[in-house]
């Protein structure tokens, strides 16, 4: 995250409900909003197998990197779903994370 530019604005609801969701942003050069990951975000990536190859990697190590480097803590809830704590920008990126069911990397 050292190399980001703009991570986040606010909007609506984020100071009346303290809730912050990823709307839309942009990563290999391509244009996504949140509920284009990963298929919408590879269709419109460079067509020819090597570059779709290359995206796939980029957005694999995006995922893996959300995951790691986030001090937020997800936590079992008793009826059996999965909730998030700590700061609401690195919630509302795992949240992004987990909803677009992005590939991790693995780490030897």
């Amino acid at each position: 995250m050292g190399n980001a530019t703009t991570i986040c604005s606010d909007k609506p609801g984020t100071l009346t409900l303290n809730r912050m969701t990823v709307v839309a942003g942009v990563t290999s050069g391509i244009d996504f909003e949140s509920d284009d990951l990963p298929s919408a975000f590879l269709e419109r990536a460079v067509t020819d197998q090597p570059s779709t190859d290359h995206h796939r990697q980029v957005l694999s190590l995006l995922s893996t990197s959300l995951n790691m480097n986030s001090t937020a803590t997800e936590t079992a809830k008793s009826e059996g779903s999965r909730e998030f704590s700590g700061s609401e920008t690195e919630i509302a990126l795992l949240q992004l994370n987990r909803e677009s069911r992005l590939p991790l990397l693995r780490i030897a």
